[in-house]
């Protein structure tokens, strides 16, 4: 993903169920052009702040569509009171992972990075209150897939750190 976005100077390091996942830190925070893949596995529980960490890949929206019994019976309920399970229950919840994905990069006051999201749900209903679950003062770039590189390349100097 890095390689193909910006050239070879980046170290890639893939955090997966199977991995440790404190190592795995520790190797990215290391590198001094690292990019971390699976993101996912860190959403709690990881502090990386200042510039170790300045960019993060959301590769799509964390919605987890559960289907453990307290999950079903909190749409349930909802859906009896005629309410949307979705927009009630696991919108709400994909909301609070992706602002805890965002919070990854941006620890502090202080910090800044770009956050690229790819995802296809631009189009969708609900990402106006994506974009609201971004921090205060956050700017945004919808551009698509082949206008990425180029994005990137013009956003990057005036984001990250040396």
């Amino acid at each position: 993903v890095g390689n193909a976005l910006l050239g070879d100077d980046f170290t890639l390091t893939r955090v997966d169920s199977r991995s440790n996942v404190h190592n795995q830190v520790r190797e990215f925070e290391a590198s001094e052009q690292g990019i971390l893949l699976g993101a996912r596995n860190l959403w709690q529980g990881v502090d990386i702040p200042g510039a170790a960490c300045q960019g993060l890949v959301i590769e799509k929206y964390p919605f987890a569509f559960r289907s453990a019994l307290v999950d079903l019976r909190e749409t349930a309920a909802v859906q009896a009171g005629g309410g949307s399970g979705f927009e009630e229950y696991y919108l709400p919840q994909m909301l609070i992972d992706f602002r805890q994905m965002v919070g990854r990069l941006i620890r502090t006051h202080h910090d800044r990075g770009v956050v690229v999201i790819v995802d296809s749900g631009y189009h969708k209903p609900y990402f106006h209150r994506v974009q609201q679950a971004l921090p205060r003062g956050a700017q945004w770039h919808l551009v698509s897939a082949d206008e990425l590189r180029s994005a990137l390349a013009d956003i990057a100097p005036r984001i990250l750190s040396p």
